[in-house]
């Protein structure tokens, strides 16, 4: 079992050496973090052996997104090397993260970190390389899923009913059940090929299928953009239609309940152009939602 206070060193990719310590291990209730130690890279970089009483080994190593403060599984692996203890004061024991990690993270964090410091050129051309990398992998993946998947919405777009009679509560619910569908199925082929980054441009070309047929033909900079949620934001079982106000000829308001979850309260406002009913906008708890 680690123990708190124990540094850690590791070999870096300029020759010098980082170092991670041990903070504590999980509280009985953190049960998602039970079998896993809590540490963090530490600001110190430099040639061993290790002053234990150096100053940045209390330090915790950031960079644009935060601390480096990871739950880890298991025994370091044998590239690190135990230097010794320096004693958790009882200002960190509240220390705590939400993130996992492996071990092999710190010996990447720290040379990072270093490089953008002491080599700033040299880690902007290894971010563009690896930036340019995974665009390429993406775009071979979006190929391929093109090639091999399909967002089923059969039954659910379009609506056997013409649009022009079609009733504003018709509407909400097929829109809720296509909306539904296409959720679950982005979150199979995301099961299936492992990558959610790509299948949110993949779906786009499905959830247009469902805005064209349920809502008005307005551009919409900020919505879903392919993202999907597991389980579904949108569940016909889940969301019911608990009111109908007609404010206008043009205008109707539906309200629908979430009965689990957030249990929200959602007004889709329709309007009515050229004799056909469309949703244009949702509320959720009274705060404007694109959708």
């Amino acid at each position: 079992m680690l123990q708190p206070g124990t540094v850690y060193t590791f070999g870096l990719q300029n020759g010098l050496c980082g170092a991670c310590r041990v903070l504590r291990l999980p509280e009985k209730d953190e049960r998602t973090y039970q079998g896993h130690t809590l540490v963090y890279a530490t600001k110190w970089v430099g040639d061993l052996p290790l002053d234990l009483k150096h100053g940045d080994l209390r330090k915790t190593l950031r960079d644009r997104t935060g601390p480096k403060l990871f739950w880890v599984k298991g025994e370091p692996p044998s590239g690190f090397a135990e230097a010794g203890m320096v004693t958790v004061r009882k200002s960190e024991q509240s220390k705590s993260c939400r993130s996992q990690a492996p071990w092999g993270i710190f010996p990447n964090v720290t040379f990072a970190v270093w490089e953008s410091e002491h080599r700033p050129e040299s880690r902007d051309q290894t971010i563009r390389a690896e930036n340019k990398k995974t665009k390429a992998s993406q775009e071979k993946l979006l190929v391929e899923l093109k090639a091999n998947e399909t967002i089923d919405l059969t039954g659910l777009v379009p609506l056997t009913k013409p649009m022009s009679e079609r009733e504003p509560e018709a509407i909400v619910k097929g829109f809720i059940a296509a909306m539904h569908r296409w959720e679950k199925e982005s979150a199979r082929v995301a099961r299936k090929w492992k990558d959610t980054a790509p299948i949110t441009r993949f779906n786009r070309d499905a959830q247009k299928q469902i805005f064209d047929e349920f809502c008005t033909p307005k551009e919409r900079k900020h919505g879903r953009q392919g993202a999907f949620s597991e389980p579904p934001e949108y569940s016909p079982r889940n969301e019911k239609i608990v009111a109908v106000r007609s404010c206008s000829p043009r205008r109707v308001e539906v309200d629908t309940r979430e009965r689990a979850g957030l249990k929200r309260l959602n007004t889709y406002v329709l309007l009515r152009k050229k004799k056909v009913w469309l949703i244009d906008s949702k509320k959720s708890n009274g705060n404007k939602s694109v959708l």
